[in-house]
């Protein structure tokens, strides 16, 4: 999308990134090789004099053998000026994905959730596409 796209090319020594929400868990399996990857690969292009070796991945875990079956998902967005490298959008199609197999409730929480109704990003028309949806179907 070009909105997403001109956030990106914003000249960060003018304008500064929002601060970012920290907060913690335990995650273990692919999942924690994921986040480790992300980790290494912002760390590589920031610290490119102590470069960190690309995490192997673990060998899976049977289905019936894992003690408790949660399911998740990593999902990033790395801009050219994040990561050096092309574009990714996975959070992005995510909410639009979700948002369009909703069956009773949608919850977003995202400081960084911007989708003013003119705009190229989709999230917001998603959003009405589905409240239609649901109200026309009862």
């Amino acid at each position: 999308d070009e909105s997403f796209m001109e956030y990106c090319a914003l000249d960060r020594s003018l304008h500064p990134r929002m601060p970012w929400h920290d907060v913690s868990c335990r995650v273990e399996g692919d999942s924690a090789t994921d986040v480790a990857l992300n980790f290494v690969q912002r760390w590589n292009f920031l610290i490119p004099k102590r470069v960190l070796p690309l995490p192997a991945r673990p060998e899976a875990v049977p289905y019936e053998k894992r003690s408790k079956k949660t399911y998740s998902q990593v999902v990033r967005s790395i801009g050219g000026w994040s990561l050096n490298s092309c574009v990714e959008t996975s959070i992005y199609e995510a909410y639009l994905y979700c948002i369009a197999k909703a069956k009773t409730f949608i919850y977003i929480e995202n400081q960084f959730f911007i989708s003013p109704p003119d705009s190229k990003m989709r999230i917001a028309q998603a959003l009405v596409n589905r409240i239609s949806t649901a109200f026309s179907n009862n």
